[in-house]
């Protein structure tokens, strides 16, 4: 990357990090394109966080722009606060507890600029609380690799993140400022933080894309305040479940009818949050009756007719409150 009038901003979000805050800064600054600004936002820390940003700031003037709300208001808005102070062309979001990789801001910045997108995200490998690797990944923890493989398509990540558990991870993701407008404000919930919404904005308008190399090291430890945890749960992926079904036994069809039916009702309550437009809607009923119909007609009239009563439900409950279409 050549241009050196390109701005690169961070967006980092603290909350009692004091164990490894200078770490993560630290693999920040000495990126091999350097960024221009970090726009730290702490969220009310009573460690020694805030001491540790300033003593820092003091070697790096005019870079680290820092500010401390008055009140708590947790990660997702704090990440909100600190995307809006963002100036640069490329915006990176940061967790407090990871290491990057010398060269993520080369080649995201590259990936970006080349490929015309207006997000990505990228792998990482693991780490534990002492900085040790774990045998894993993020992709393959969080079952990406088999979501990706059925398609290289851009656009489908859209279906895919409404089809599965979440899996783009925000200590990996970055924008180009043109998305800016399109995510601000978060439109968040319970169970839609601030990375799954700006990912389904972006992957709705086909502006998405992933980067498979590890470009982080993520670190897994019992105090981070979000993220997968030290403990991970066996993720349902949809795609496996339906290219795993068998297809003789009704039983088997069953369950996964039950469990694309149960998808769809979550899918609802995402468009419903995030206010997609008809035409995304349009996308997502189109896919889940593709997916969903040849299953129901392979079982007793019975059950059909169970299924498609259910199924007919739901879309005319979400018809009546204009979401679904």
């Amino acid at each position: 990357m050549e241009n050196k009038d390109i701005k690169i901003s961070v967006a980092l979000c603290t909350y009692n990090g004091e164990k490894y805050i200078e770490e993560q800064l630290k693999s920040i600054l000495e990126q091999s394109v350097p960024v221009s600004e970090i726009v730290v936002f702490d969220d009310c820390s009573s460690d020694t966080t805030i001491l540790i940003i300033k003593q820092i700031e003091e070697n790096y003037p005019g870079i680290i722009h820092f500010y401390k709300n008055e009140t708590n208001v947790g990660f997702c808005k704090n990440f909100e606060k600190a995307l809006t102070e963002c100036t640069g062309d490329y915006i990176f979001f940061s967790d407090q507890d990871d290491v990057w990789h010398s060269n993520k801001v080369e080649k995201i910045v590259s990936f970006l600029s080349e490929t015309g997108l207006y997000g990505v995200f990228t792998n990482g490998e693991l780490i534990d609380g002492n900085g040790e690797r774990l045998d894993a990944t993020l992709f393959e923890t969080l079952k990406v690799d088999k979501y990706l493989s059925t398609t290289r398509l851009y656009p489908e990540l859209f279906t895919m993140l409404c089809f599965n558990e979440n899996f783009v991870t925000g200590a990996t993701l970055a924008i180009k400022k043109e998305a800016k407008n399109i995510v601000i404000p978060f439109k968040t919930s319970e169970s839609i933080y601030h990375d799954h919404y700006i990912a389904l904005r972006l992957s709705a308008i086909g502006k998405f894309g992933y980067i498979n190399d590890c470009l982080i090291s993520y670190r897994i430890h019992p105090s981070q305040q979000t993220g997968m945890g030290k403990y991970i749960e066996e993720r349902k992926c949809l795609y496996d479940m339906y290219h795993e079904c068998n297809l003789k036994d009704k039983d088997s069809i069953e369950s996964l009818c039950d469990f694309i039916i149960t998808r769809r009702i979550e899918t609802i309550n995402i468009i419903r949050t995030c206010s997609f437009n008809y035409s995304e809607r349009v996308v997502l009923i189109k896919w889940y009756t593709r997916l969903l119909l040849p299953l129901i007609f392979r079982l007793k009239l019975s059950r059909i007719l169970k299924y498609l009563k259910w199924y007919a439900h739901i879309e005319w409950d979400a018809f009546k409150s204009r979401i679904s279409y």
